[in-house]
């Protein structure tokens, strides 16, 4: 499903399931920390992919510029290739590797964006758990770890496993049982599951056994993107709307 059908599901989770086992989410007013975790967290599971809402976060370029430091290149090709080798055979095969590099000019930028955001997301992975230990906020490790397992997980693979919610609830249990917060870590893994239950209402499935790679999925499905989604979407968002304002 897309991520703003994740999101108002997970929102809607995380107040449901709230409102039913009693958890306090405010006081006074809603609590604006849980709402951000709920959003998070269902959203956590698609960070297998690159082109996911949390993803693009570590894409320090975007694609739009990547492109144009291209053309600048290019450019700077054709100048130096006109100045050296005009009329040679040099200049008519610089003028050729110009023309193709102009063609697959977007297709260079896009990979070059995942390329970054690989690095980067892998980077600060690393960081992570190398400030954990420098530092001695052990904890801190664990979103390493799970930035780290995000990056190799092919999508719909282990990050949306039974085994990855029981990670995700864990490492949110003892980073805050470490610095004295409030135990988010149902509300984290009720959003996550949120997500993994909706992917279930999709074609695609998700590999709940990982790494077993049996797809689970519900007998009737929707279209990711299709109407029924959209549908979906704003029933979740009228929900969640009065949900919120029932507490």
């Amino acid at each position: 499903m897309m991520g703003r059908t994740h999101a108002a599901f997970g929102v809607f989770t995380v107040l449901f399931t709230g409102t039913v086992i009693g958890l306090s989410f405010y006081e006074h007013e809603l609590n604006m920390i849980s709402i951000g975790l709920a959003l998070l967290a269902s959203l956590l599971p698609d960070m297998d992919m690159g082109g996911a809402t949390l993803s693009k976060g570590f894409g320090i370029v975007k694609a739009e510029f990547i492109e144009k430091i291209w053309f600048v290149l290019l450019g700077i090709l054709l100048v130096v290739g006109y100045l050296s080798f005009q009329n040679t055979p040099i200049f008519h095969g610089i003028i050729f590797m110009i023309v193709l590099g102009v063609v697959m000019s977007k297709a260079f930028a896009k990979k070059g964006f995942r390329t970054l955001r690989y690095m980067t997301h892998g980077i600060v992975g690393f960081l992570c758990i190398l400030g954990a230990y420098y530092y001695e906020h052990y904890p801190l490790a664990w979103i390493g770890l799970v930035l780290l397992l995000l990056l190799f997980s092919t999508h719909r693979g282990m990050s949306h496993s039974l085994l990855f919610l029981g990670l995700v609830i864990f490492a949110t249990h003892q980073i805050t049982t470490f610095y004295d917060y409030s135990n988010y870590s149902i509300i984290v893994g009720a959003g996550v599951a949120s997500h993994l239950f909706s992917d279930m209402a999709t074609k695609q499935g998700v590999s709940l056994l990982w790494p077993l790679k049996k797809r689970f999925r519900f007998p009737l499905y929707i279209k990711t993107g299709g109407k029924m989604e959209n549908l979906l979407f704003v029933i979740l968002s009228i929900l969640t709307i009065r949900l919120g304002l029932m507490l």
